[in-house]
């Protein structure tokens, strides 16, 4: 028996266990497959199967589909924009275009289409127009670039109100003037401002930054002005303190007063950082009299972009 399962008369140990993986552990596998197929099988019949649900991307492709379908079912309103709104066309623009009212791009569109049809690019210089008879009345020039075609078209371009009101008439004389003039014309025309300028009875409009202020008298003893810029007050401070040596050299952003600074601060050592504070004391608005009455402290502190790079001094590596 064993002789047919294994083909062989005389088997060793080793060989009996190599010849059962062949054999048994296959025909196992086998089985096992065949009695899960024939579950699935009738599973299968038992029980019907739940369609599946559509792919996400489909859905979405299918609602755009039904979208698209009821929008041309029912009428919408066109969107506006720059250059879908329709434009008069003047009667000699109307000769080549052949309609009234055009959309500027439609306009554009049907030039271009005349440019290449009749190859009117100048091939030295791509950007230049030829113009043949029918363009040369429209533009009154023998050539015009691609770039003031367009300002050209204004001239035979406007709105529909603007043509049907009383005592409106086309007006081609800007198009006789020379290149040069068309620009200069076009840069002298001011520009539309989102922003109404103030009147001229109204109060000036107000300037951004820091004005003048007025400096205490022990300020001024030191920096040797009564009046200056702050920004000019602070560099004027750090010019004192560089040339007096009152940096501590152990660490570069104490500053050692001596008796002016500490009659200026009130006190013996001051930072870089806090000494804009303890300046703020001696800062008066400059509308207010020189006598000291009625002085109004500055309220705004120094910004550190008041301050230039040649007036912080440099840190050393070693310090803290």
């Amino acid at each position: 028996m064993l002789q047919k399962v294994f083909h062989r008369g005389k088997l060793h140990m080793p060989e009996l266990f190599r010849c059962l993986n062949d054999n048994l552990v296959p025909n196992l596998v086998r089985s096992a497959r065949d009695q899960l197929a024939s579950s699935s099988d009738e599973e299968d019949t038992e029980r019907p199967r739940k369609p599946r649900k559509a792919k996400k991307g489909t859905q979405r492709v299918a609602k755009s589909k039904s979208s698209k379908a009821s929008s041309t079912n029912t009428t919408t309103k066109p969107r506006g924009g720059f250059g879908k709104e329709p434009l008069a066309v003047s009667p000699i623009l109307e000769e080549f275009v052949g309609s009234d009212r055009m959309t500027r791009p439609q306009v554009v569109k049907m030039i271009w289409d005349h440019v290449k049809n009749n190859n009117l690019q100048n091939p030295e210089n791509r950007r230049e127009l030829i113009c043949d008879k029918a363009l040369e009345k429209i533009f009154r020039r023998p050539v015009v670039t691609m770039f003031n075609m367009n300002s050209f078209l204004t001239v035979h371009l406007r709105k529909i109100q603007e043509v049907e009101a009383s005592g409106f008439v086309w007006d081609y004389s800007k198009l006789d003037m020379s290149d040069s003039e068309w620009a200069a014309q076009r840069k002298s025309t001011p520009k539309k401002r989102r922003k109404a300028s103030a009147s001229a009875d109204g109060p000036p409009p107000k300037r951004r930054g820091f004005g003048m202020v007025r400096v205490s008298d022990e300020l001024s003893e030191i920096i040797g002005v009564k009046q200056e810029t702050r920004g000019q007050v602070v560099k004027l401070i750090w010019q004192y303190i560089h040339e007096h040596e009152l940096q501590n050299p152990e660490q570069k952003r104490e500053i050692l007063c001596d008796a002016t600074l500490e009659r200026l601060f009130g006190r013996k050592t001051v930072t870089m950082f806090n000494m804009n504070k303890h300046l703020q004391k001696h800062l008066f608005k400059a509308e207010d009299d020189q006598n000291g009455a009625g002085n109004t402290k500055v309220e705004e502190p120094v910004l550190k972009s008041e301050l230039s790079a040649s007036d912080i001094p440099e840190i050393s590596a070693d310090s803290p």
